[in-house]
């Protein structure tokens, strides 16, 4: 035995004198049948998982949890937020002297209302029960109507050609997000409400 191991020289005359077992001969699909993924855990490929899930409406899970229904109102409100705080700084970097605040002005703290208003209604979600689905289906048709609406008034004070492809897509996307909300509310689970 070489001299470095000679200190564990009595755990090793243990192991040698235990009985001998054969593992089962799917020992190895067991073991890593158990380990989870490294990349399962990661934030961003729950959300991917939990988009293409949604997304392909896939069969064998037909419905959702009440606390994943409000990380989607909460995850869409984050990205109002975003878009708030970034269109405001961006206004305020053009350093333009409006006369009077016009709609375009407006348009940085109507990304964070709709953020609040989405954050609000996952919480609601979360929280309260059959009240507050529906609470969150109709704040939804309703921040679906004022997302609509915003485009249609905006497209009278953009100045540039081809302006209504611009509201036709800002109004899409809004109503798309806001139905596939209103999606989510109707896969959720009511055993669990």
């Amino acid at each position: 035995m070489p001299e470095e191991y000679k200190e564990y020289n009595d755990l090793i005359k243990q192991m040698k004198a235990m009985p001998q077992v054969t593992p089962p001969s799917d020992i190895t699909q067991q073991v890593m049948g158990r380990l989870v993924d490294e990349q399962e855990l990661s934030l961003l490929y729950q959300l991917k998982k939990a988009g293409l899930r949604f997304y392909l409406g896939e069969k064998n899970e037909t419905s959702i949890s009440k606390a994943a229904c409000s990380f989607y109102y909460i995850m869409t409100g984050f990205f109002y937020l975003i878009i708030g705080i970034v269109s405001m700084t961006g206004i305020k970097k053009i350093n333009v002297e409006l006369v009077d605040i016009n709609w375009i002005g407006l348009q940085p703290y109507f990304a964070i209302g709709i953020a609040i208003w989405l954050f609000s209604l996952g919480v609601v979600l979360k929280i309260d029960g059959k009240a507050g689905v529906n609470a969150a289906k109709y704040g939804t048709m309703l921040y679906i109507f004022l997302a609509v609406l915003n485009s249609i008034l905006l497209q009278s004070y953009i100045q540039i050609p081809y302006a209504i492809l611009f509201v036709i897509g800002l109004a899409a996307a809004s109503a798309f997000m806001g139905i596939m909300l209103v999606k989510a509310i109707q896969k959720m689970d009511w055993k669990a409400i």
